[in-house]
């Protein structure tokens, strides 16, 4: 089958969750059978664009990269056009990622005009509460809703998502959920890493992984914490992202705690970096207002890391009903959570050990694979 992947980040792009589903999904179509392209843009995150543009061939991928320019988190990237027009009447299937981007706009009209069936994946980016909302409001007003409502298929990550697109007008039939998921190495499904549990003798690391951004929940972590140091436990908060516009006053926040020595914001991290961060933290706090599927969590599970969210993720549920994660619902209950995680070695192991068990069962990479491979059949038929 040939297989045409629109995104608006690809690898190695640090643009968050998106950049390595499609990167991941890509590879492992290929390792199938199955011939891909990606159309995407040389955006490496929100602020910069990566020195090449052009074709380039990863992993047995053809991708090319449309050169971007501001405004960076609609992906501007005119040069994608021509390259979406010539490769989609060349294959079976195209799927979209992201709606509201430029990116998804080019590939929305040019599907209109083609016999071509697509997927669509929002990777959490339907609900105008999540991300720029005025950039997507404008989008709506000047283009609509086409992208979503024309898909042959809209694929959700979760329970939650589904419903959203269902109060969106999304027909139930048009709707598959193919939950996020990471191929896991084979010492990782044998036994997760030992090394993230009680440290008596030195500092305890919690840590946040993701855009700083206000719906992101930072400044109630930042007062968990704070709570934290009210008492005996002795941690440091790593606030580990890119910032969108809201770091500056989470900063007057450590300030205003007291906690100026115990909270740093050491930018972004990806690659190595972000792997040695995972694996150097105690405990992974998602402390979101709303979350539609946070990969962070995955990765997170797959290094044997404790792990605690809010209700506000759209996995929550599934997460707690599994004593996969501690889940929560105010600053006090945070607190609290992290402070299990830090101090209860059988807790923390025990949601290690059923994190694990969900990469290899309801997260099964295999498995969201397989799901993915059975849409474009049945639509290819």
């Amino acid at each position: 089958m040939r297989i045409l992947q629109v995104t608006p980040a690809y690898p190695p792009s640090a643009h968050g969750g998106i950049s390595t589903h499609v990167g991941l999904l890509s590879k492992g179509l290929v390792e199938r059978g199955h011939v891909v392209s990606v159309a995407t843009t040389n955006r490496y995150d929100s602020k910069r664009v990566m020195s090449f543009s052009g074709w380039r061939e990863m992993d047995g991928v053809s991708v090319f990269y449309a050169k971007a320019y501001w405004p960076g988190r609609y992906f501007l990237a005119p040069g994608i056009l021509s390259v979406i027009r010539d490769s989609i009447a060349h294959c079976d299937v195209l799927h979209v990622h992201d709606t509201r981007t430029f990116v998804g706009l080019a590939a929305s009209m040019l599907a209109e005009r083609s016999p071509t069936p697509y997927v669509l994946t929002c990777h959490g980016s339907l609900s105008p509460s999540v991300g720029s909302t005025k950039l997507k409001v404008l989008h709506d007003h000047l283009v609509g809703k086409g992208l979503v409502r024309r898909a042959s298929r809209i694929i959700a990550l979760s329970a939650a998502e589904r419903q959203e697109f269902l109060e969106f007008g999304i027909p139930n039939d048009k709707i598959v959920i193919v939950p996020n998921a990471i191929p896991l190495k084979p010492n990782q499904v044998a036994a997760g890493p030992d090394n993230n549990g009680i440290t008596p003798r030195r500092c305890s690391i919690v840590l946040y992984l993701g855009r700083i951004h206000r719906i992101k929940g930072i400044d109630r972590l930042i007062d968990a914490v704070a709570l934290l140091e009210g008492g005996t436990m002795d941690c440091r908060l790593m606030v580990v992202g890119q910032d969108y516009g809201a770091q500056a006053e989470l900063a007057r926040r450590v300030i205003r705690k007291g906690l100026a020595s115990k909270v740093d914001f050491p930018g972004p991290k990806y690659g190595r970096e972000k792997d040695e961060l995972l694996k150097n933290a105690n405990v992974l706090v998602v402390p979101s207002y709303k979350e539609t599927f946070p990969l962070v969590v995955l990765e997170a599970f797959a290094a044997g890391l404790p792990v605690v969210v809010t209700d506000g993720c759209g996995i929550a549920q599934e997460l707690e009903r599994n004593r996969a994660a501690l889940v929560v619902s105010s600053t006090a209950e945070m607190a609290s959570a992290i402070e299990r995680c830090l101090s209860d070695v059988d807790l923390a192991k025990q949601l290690r050990s059923n994190g694990l068990r969900l990469l290899q069962t309801a997260y099964n990479w295999e498995r969201s694979l397989n799901l993915v491979s059975s849409i474009y059949g049945e639509l290819t038929r």
